[in-house]
């Protein structure tokens, strides 16, 4: 090719149906129009854009009707005939409700973490005419809340403890006109508390286990005017204690087990005036015991299995003047017991299942002067029982599944002294709601809510009133509140309180990848499964590549990774299982590359890596174990690379990284231990670099980044833990940076992302915790950067990402949650960037994603806004919220942020669409695009360049071209879904820059001996040219060979 002909590209070119533009009449190559040359692409701007809107929907791709939502209740208490209970709602989220059995009736009582968050109401237990419970209202952490059943008289009680902190009570439990709990006050562990209704009422009662450490407190059983329970003292183990609410008066009854071993105390129930219970004294077992309150008055009632084995009573319930309960005496297996308080009085009631098996008596229930109960006797699987204490008064209540089959009776609730209600599957209706009164006649199905096999499932049934409150899903409501009187007609549905109506069910858009300015990603539409989709930003350009498929089962593409003009993943078509495809943006396209293992097992393609113009990927044959491939994408070009693990062993090729021209990788070839690979593509250039721990062991690099000239890495080698190296790509080049935490015991660099001249990471010392850390390759300029959190304890720094010479990340300082920070590299510079959910709630900022030379977007969360889509340039006051898709609390929660078309693309939630694909203008932006061609395998001419902001200045700069090169800087229309080969200049060579549009050199230039350069482009003031889209590339001539290298593309968008 002559020197004359090399340049006849550079003239500029228009296309017909360019010069047809009535953009024409803009032209203006004087001054700064002329030099960006951009004012003829303002056909090209997407649309009215400015920061000011929120992300708009792309797509409703899943229309399908959005099943209707379950609100869930549970936690029933009553006062009176008033029934409250916690439900959630799409618009409160879960919170207290309340009713009298009628729908009317049924209502919120308070939306105490307002929106859709929710204060998730627990432990609802009675005092008085009010119900004290459990909440967090998002502010002062979950608290002890009261409530006389209005929204004004719905407040905190106390918070415990103080701040956003919670003091978490739990095991609420009422007696003597008091409610006993437990909960931490941030001091005192876990401990043993009581509030009489008020502020000043509500007292810790004693730090039984003094310290921060806590008691264990558990099995609360109220008897008068106090309350027995086990707890643990640090000294005399886990024991029986009881307390009448005051700190003098809580103390261990007796240390049943002596010493420090802990005696269990378990499944209290009170008879009269004792409790029984059972606890292991260490030479009986775990048996049945009584106490009376007094260390003298606490006695074992029976050893019911002889010697030191264990009987194991559990489900005490008293019925009468008897004990029921389950139990093994070593002989009958576990069957149902009673006890009149004495050992004479202490019996097997009836060997139900006969031998050793046991008949496993559950959900033991007292029903008037008997005992329902559930039991499998080994013939008609498990069904309902009742007993009267005496063996011929124990029987099949009757077989509902007949045959061997089990009914499972479940949730057994007296309604009144004759008749109680239950749940039971019967093999025909499916877990529906019966009835009994202790007869075999007497006990039906009540109602078959969910008509047919499909079971409604009640659950949480509770008696208040003559009424049986509880939570079943008829198939149509979701699982709602009802209600039943005991009679079909009057079982009922509450209230269908989280019904939706006109919402369409969510696509779920994942694994969002750029592809030349068309979005390729994953998503379920309802019909076809979750398969492969594109999208051009618009609701008419998003459409099903291809159903991989057939039908509603999904392939689940995934690992989507671009690779000249192929997006590259791995599926699944149901008949060769999960293989490597490729599609290039279109239906026809879109294709399995190769069957790597025949017939319908997986060769499982892993850790897809683009290699120039070639895949690399892990994947297993059936033969050669799991080995690193490369592929073309075609069939015949897709092939092992090298049996690295020869035989049918695997080496487990991974963590790949570009670096010179080569890839670094990890493997183990099963001599030297998983250790540092390098590849160039072919088999006899894939090699291990070095043996870092010698021998069979592994070093296990991982986390690899660049800078300086050579590449950096965590491993391990004995002695010295998993640490800081380094390698220059020679063996002997290949060396710790540092022993952080010296000795054999590791720091763990991870996260290692280069700024600059520096290299942060985080690592653990053994002294400060997981902090952020630097290097500059040196020993001595390897060093903590700050200890973020005080102390030993870790701020776990993570999501690293340059932006604008700095390192923004996320960390928890211990006093504001995990928030985004940034850092300089020192510990001055080094600061919490917004504290966006103040306090010390965390703000869980994810996914930090670049669109350009200013910019970082993620999602973040407070309570006020919810996990909404923010924006930061490296400031306090330049991090703020995008405008909200979901005004309030509700959470849009953007997600798989990928910038392409000019647009951020992303997954997020619509109030009735559900989680669709959206787009956001970030202003003014730009990315590299593709890769560069080149003569030498070692150079890679590379361009990056500021945003294209309007009535500002455009930054272009470019890095390792070969020194001496002519430079010709491109401007044009950028190419669209696909790039163009240009084969003539180069067999790697691409133009990112649509030749067949307009397209204009800007500029000539000499490359320095540096290989590196810098140009500045005015960008035109011009407001119609917002979100205008042109692309750069650097095309460079070597002489005297007159040989081409290219740059890679650089895609960028006008805006603000």
């Amino acid at each position: 090719m002559g020197f004359s002909m090399c340049f006849v590209p550079l003239v500029g070119g228009v296309s017909p149906s360019f010069q047809r533009s009535e953009q024409m009449t803009k032209m203006n190559l004087s001054g700064a129009m002329s030099k960006l040359g951009v004012s003829l692409l303002a056909s090209l701007a997407l649309g009215s854009l400015s920061f000011a809107q929120a992300p708009t929907l792309v797509k409703d791709i899943n229309t399908q009707p959005l099943p209707n939502p379950s609100s869930y209740p549970s936690s029933w208490v009553n006062i009176g005939p008033i029934v409250y209970f916690k439900a959630s709602t799409p618009t409160t989220g879960y919170e207290l409700f309340k009713t009298v059995g009628s729908s009317a009736s049924t209502v919120l009582v308070k939306d105490i973490a307002s929106g859709a968050q929710s204060s998730s109401p627990s432990y609802l237990t009675k005092l008085g005419s009010k119900i004290v419970f459990v909440a967090s209202d998002a502010t002062n952490g979950r608290e002890l809340w009261i409530s006389d059943g209005t929204s004004a008289g719905t407040t905190l009680l106390k918070n415990i403890r103080s701040g956003s902190g919670s003091s978490s009570p739990y095991n609420l439990t009422a007696a003597g006109g008091k409610v006993f709990f437990v909960a931490n006050d941030g001091i005192n562990g876990y401990e043993l508390w009581v509030t009489d209704g008020t502020t000043a009422g509500t007292t810790m009662v004693k730090d039984i286990r003094s310290g921060s450490s806590s008691s264990g407190i558990s099995y609360i059983t109220p008897v008068g005017n106090k309350i027995v329970f086990r707890a643990s003292d640090g000294t005399n183990g886990y024991e029986l204690w009881v307390s009448d609410g005051t700190s003098a008066g809580t103390t261990m009854i007796k240390d049943i087990y002596a010493g420090s071993g802990s005696s269990y105390p378990s499944y209290l129930a009170v008879l009269g005036s004792k409790v029984y219970f059972a606890a292991n004294d260490g030479t009986n077992g775990t048996e049945l015991w009584a106490t009376d309150g007094t260390s003298t008055g606490t006695v074992m009632i029976k050893n019911i299995r002889t010697g030191s084995s264990s009987s194991y009573p559990r489900y005490l319930v008293t019925v009468g003047s008897k004990i029921f309960f389950r139990a093994n005496d070593g002989t009958n297996g576990d069957e149902l017991w009673t006890s009149d308080g004495t050992s004479a009085g202490t019996v097997l009631v009836k060997n139900i299942r006969s031998g050793s098996i046991g008949s496993y008596p559950y959900r033991l229930t007292a029903f008037g002067s008997k005992l329902l109960f559930r039991a499998n006797d080994g013939t008609s699987g498990y069904e309902l029982w009742i007993s009267d204490g005496t063996s011929a008064g124990t029987t099949l209540v009757k077989d509902i599944w007949s045959g061997g089959s089990s009914a499972y009776p479940d949730w057994i609730t007296p309604i009144s002294t004759s008749k109680a209600l239950f749940t039971a599957n019967n093999g025909t209706n499916g877990s529906e709601l019966w009835i009994t009164d202790g007869t075999s006649a007497g006990t039906n199905l009540l109602k078959d809510i969910r008509p047919g096999s499909f079971s409604s499932s009640p659950y949480y049934l509770f008696a208040a009133f003559g009424r049986v409150y509880f939570r079943a899903n008829d198939g149509t409501h979701g699982t709602e509140p009802w209600v039943s009187n005991g009679t079909a007609a009057g079982t009922t549905l509450l209230k269908d309180l989280a019904n939706v109506s006109g919402g369409t069910a969510s696509s779920y858009p994942s694994n969002l990848t750029d592809k030349f300015n068309r979005t390729i990603f994953t998503a379920n539409d309802g019909v076809n499964g979750t398969e492969l989709w594109a999208s051009n930003g618009t609701a008419a350009g998003t459409a099903l590549l291809k159903d991989i498929r057939a039908g509603s089962s999904s392939s689940y593409p995934s690992n989507l990774t671009l690779v000249g003009n192929l997006v590259f993943f791995r599926a699944n078509d149901g008949v060769n299982g999960y293989e490597l495809w490729a599609t290039n943006g279109t239906p026809a396209g879109t294709a399995m590359v190769k069957n790597i293992r025949p017939g319908s097992a997986s060769s499982n393609p892993s850790y897809l890596f683009a290699f120039g113009n070639k895949l690399l990927f892990s994947a297993y044959d059936g033969t050669n174990g799991s080995e690193l491939w490369i592929s073309d994408g075609t069939t015949a070009g897709t092939m092992m690379l090298k049996d690295i693990r020869s035989g049918s062993f695997s080496s487990y090729p991974s963590n790949f990284y570009f670096w010179k021209g080569k890839v670094y990788f990890s493997a183990n070839d099963g001599t030297n231990g998983t250790e540092l690979w390098v590849t160039d593509g072919t088999a006899a250039g894939t090699t291990m670099v070095a043996n870092i721990n010698p021998g069979s062991a592994s070093s296990s690099p991982y986390s690899f980044a660049a800078m300086g000239g050579k590449l950096y890495f965590r491993a391990y080698k004995t002695g010295f833990g998993t640490e800081l190296w380094v390698t220059d790509g020679t063996s002997t080049g290949t060396t710790m940076v540092k022993d952080i935490r010296s000795g054999s015991l590791s720091s763990y660099p991870t996260y290692l992302t280069t700024v600059g001249n520096k290299l942060f990471f985080t690592a653990n010392d053994g002294t400060n915790g997981t902090e952020l850390w630097v290097s500059n390759g040196t020993a001595a300029g390897t060093m903590l950067v700050k200890n973020i959190r005080s102390g030993s304890s870790s701020s776990f720094p993570n999501y690293f990402t340059a932006l604008n010479g700095k390192l923004l990340f996320r960390a928890n300082d211990g006093t504001n949650g995990y928030e985004p920070w940034i850092s300089d590299g020192t510990t001055a510079g080094t600061s919490i960037l917004k504290d966006i959910s103040s306090g010390s709630g965390s703000s869980y900022p994810y996914r930090f994603t670049r669109t350009g030379s200013r910019y970082a977007f993620f999602s973040a969360s407070n309570p006020t806004n919810g996990n909404e889509l923010w924006r930061t340039n490296g400031t306090t006051a330049g991090t703020v919220m995008v405008p909200e898709v979901r005004p309030g609390s509700a959470s849009t929660a953007p997600n798989y942020m990928t910038l392409s078309n000019g647009q951020l693309m992303m997954r997020a939630t619509h109030a009735t669409k559900g989680v669709e694909l959206f787009k956001y203008f970030p202003g003014a932006n730009g990315k590299p695009v593709g890769h560069p061609c080149s003569t030498s395998a070692t150079r890679y001419p590379t361009l990056v360049g500021t945003d294209p902001v309007i009535g500002s200045v455009m930054n272009l700069r470019g890095y390792n071209a070969k020194p001496g090169a002519i430079g010709v800087q491109l401007l044009g229309v950028q190419v669209n879904n696909n790039a163009i080969p240009l084969v003539a200049l180069g067999t790697n060579c691409v133009s990112y820059i649509n030749l067949l549009s307009f397209w204009m050199p800007l500029s000539t230039f000499g490359v320095s001996a540096t290989g590196n350069w810098a140009q500045s482009f005015p960008v035109p003031n011009d407001a119609t040219l917002m979100g205008v889209q042109v692309g750069f590339q650097t095309w460079y001539v070597i002489l005297p060979s007159v040989t081409w290298e290219m740059s890679n593309g650089f895609f960028s968008t006008l805006g603000n």
